[in-house]
């Protein structure tokens, strides 16, 4: 019984920590993005289409935004909040982030290519949770596997 609790530790905080490095990663490149100023010209909160795992689809709502921005003189229109992902939430908690938005937002936008874009950087904050509770499941992880070995020489 140790072995696959070890095991699956170790599993569960490998994973973690390799997405942790991922949204790491993810967080210091939307950062060096440049930035432009852009404009909202659309903002809804509408249900959620996909499945987030805290309950089926139409249960938990979406902030969706249309902004258009500039960049070199080319005229871009962008949907994307976050680069990556999305945030789900309750109908009254995506609205009042919708209604936090000013109407003249800073659009962050890839430099090799200009039309992908977004409005925030990622919450570094996240990663470090992945990275920090991914390497304690591996410490622990690592001593149960020990504990069980271990206990079997005896």
């Amino acid at each position: 019984m140790g072995v696959v609790v070890g095991a699956v530790l170790l599993l569960g905080g490998a994973l973690l920590v390799w997405s942790g490095v991922r949204a790491r990663r993810a967080c210091a490149r939307v950062a060096a993005w440049p930035p432009t100023r852009g404009r909202i010209v659309h903002r809804e909160v509408a249900p959620s289409t996909r499945t987030t795992g805290t309950g089926p689809p139409g249960t938990r709502f979406e902030a969706l935004v249309r902004y258009t921005y500039e960049v070199a003189g080319a005229a871009h229109e962008g949907d994307r909040i976050y680069a990556e992902g999305w945030v789900t939430g309750t109908r009254a908690e995506r609205q009042r982030f919708l209604d936090g938005l000013p109407e003249e937002v800073t659009v962050r936008h890839d430099p090799s290519d200009p039309a992908r874009s977004c409005l925030l950087t990622p919450p570094v904050g996240v990663a470090w949770v992945m990275l920090i509770v991914g390497a304690l499941l591996l410490v622990v992880g690592a001593g149960a596997l020990l504990a069980a070995f271990g206990g079997r020489g005896a």
